[in-house]
Order: C-alpha cells, then structure tokens, then sequence
C-alpha cells in the first residue's frame, strides 16, 4: 500500500466533504466521505493479521482528515480519527461469512459500521455537554445515506486500487 498516495485519497475526500457534500444533504443527513472510503478500502484487502492494523491506519488518517477540516469543532482533536479507526480496524475483521463482491452486504456491512461509528460520536458528544438538537434521527439518517451510496463508493475507488496500492479485493475466492 502506498501511503502517500492514500493520504491524497483520504485528503481529497475529506476536502470534498468540507465543501461539496453539504449540497447533497437530504434534511439533517449527508454522506461522510472519509468515513466511508475508509471502510471501503478496509473491507477492500484480504483478511490478515497483518491488514487488521493497517485498516486502523488508514480509518485513523480519515478521521484526521476530517479533524482537520472541522475547526472549531466541539469534538477534541483526534477523537474522530480514533473513532474512524476503530471502525475500519472491526470491519477489517469481519471475516469470510461476508460477500464483498454483493451489493447488499455492501450496503448492511458499510451501514452498520458507519451507524456504529456515528453512535460513538453521538455518545460523546452527549458526554461532552454539546448535543445537537436532533442528534439520534442524524445519525440514523446518515447512516442510512452512508450505507446507500455504499456500492457507488466501492465503483469509485476501484479505478482508485493501483494508485493507492490495493492488489488484491476479499471475496470468498481468496479468503
């Protein structure tokens, strides 16, 4: 895996996040990009010991990425990348009784790994004293937006494979 190359990936998508995804906002929801090439590339490589902590990494640069973009926030620095790379780092480990290669585990896989993610979020943000109003029918919301653009993500950052390194996809052929 070339790091440089996904640190771009994961910079670019939480750019766009910053800047384009506000106008795709159905109501209180909007699809979280970093969050969601994260996963996408996690669940992307074969399972491996290995791979596990790696996933963690590249969910961990994600979050970073979205800290970055996010001054002000009421979030401390660096909490959203741990968040990010304890998702990525689980679903990683999935194993082999998961489909990659159907569309509908996409969608149930990536969309519990993001509901799971954005409930810590909301949890600490709860914790912290600074709510939202509308918090919990957020996260819903944007999980399920997550979890439908889920196969447009996984055709997206196919072509995005060689350039960040990625050689092999999970599948139940090479588990």
């Amino acid at each position: 895996m070339n790091w440089i190359r996904l640190i771009i990936v994961l910079f670019a998508a939480a750019l766009a996040q910053a800047t384009l995804v506000p106008a795709l906002a159905i109501g209180t929801a909007r699809p979280d990009l970093p969050l969601i090439f994260a996963l996408v590339i996690a669940a992307r490589i074969p399972v491996s010991r290995e791979w596990g902590w790696r996933a963690f990494w590249v969910g961990w640069l994600a979050g970073l990425c979205v800290d970055i973009f996010s001054p002000g926030s009421p979030m401390p620095f660096g909490v959203t990348a741990i968040i990010y790379g304890l998702a990525a780092y689980s679903i990683s480990n999935t194993g082999p009784e998961i489909f990659y290669d159907n569309a509908v585990s996409k969608v149930v896989v990536l969309g519990l790994a993001c509901l799971g993610a954005n409930a810590v979020l909301m949890t600490l943000h709860l914790l912290l004293g600074n709510m939202p109003r509308g918090a919990v029918n957020m996260v819903l919301w944007t999980s399920a937006y997550d979890a439908a653009i889920a196969p447009a993500a996984y055709a997206a950052i196919r072509p995005l494979n060689k350039f960040i390194g990625v050689r092999e996809r999970r599948t139940f052929a090479n588990v």
